[in-house]
């Protein structure tokens, strides 16, 4: 059964960009990429229930996201850009993250996750005080140690500093054990089903 299932969605403000058929199985995971401009952003937007799609509907463990609000706490996106609170430290930021998500931190993940992006020595830092790699690889905490259903990573190597490449294997290993990622990039990832959005603007990936 589809964990995921993006039906005929156009996504769009006053014109469509894209228009996404596809589903993903629990454990999978798929990267959309080209270059910007091609709509990229937008999808993932309105897959996370940001932006309303023109047509189509988005259905998450067979619910849609547009029409149960509850079924959002079961994504968690990722955004292109890099912005977090400045004045917290990523131990605070999971904390407001999670709180969003009603839940609490798994001590075991914020353990793992600490070592696997290399910040352990910044548990206390200010944000405003760390490099952009280090901010982007806060973000990636936090979606590793909370673990949502679904997970969206928009160009997750944007800003992103040493093994990068790595840290987003890693990422999505543990992630696909209980749910499914969706991610874009500029280009494509060894090790990932990749999918060129910017050869067509109608992008199909169905299971038989």
């Amino acid at each position: 059964m589809e964990m995921l299932d993006v039906q005929d969605l156009e996504c769009g403000y006053t014109s469509p960009l894209l228009n996404v058929s596809l589903t993903l199985r629990r454990g999978e995971s798929l990267l959309l990429y080209g270059p910007n401009g091609v709509g990229k952003s937008t999808f993932m937007k309105t897959v996370a229930g940001i932006c309303r799609p023109l047509r189509g509907d988005v259905l998450l463990c067979g619910k849609s996201i547009y029409k149960n609000a509850r079924v959002k706490r079961s994504i968690f996106y990722v955004p292109e850009i890099i912005e977090l609170p400045p004045f917290l430290n990523p131990i605070e930021y999971m904390n407001l993250v999670a709180e969003f998500y009603r839940t609490r931190p798994s001590a075991d993940y914020v353990s793992a996750g600490l070592e696997l992006f290399e910040l352990a020595p910044f548990v206390r830092t200010p944000i405003e005080k760390m490099s952009q790699g280090q901010k982007r690889r806060v973000q990636l905490l936090a979606a590793y140690v909370l673990r949502r259903a679904l997970t969206l990573l928009d160009d997750p190597l944007i800003g992103i500093d040493g093994s990068g490449e790595q840290y987003i294997r890693c990422l999505v290993e543990a992630l696909t054990t209980g749910g499914v990622v969706l991610m874009t990039a500029r280009r494509t990832i060894d090790s990932f089903i990749s999918l060129n959005v910017g050869e067509d603007k109608r992008v199909i990936f169905k299971h038989v």
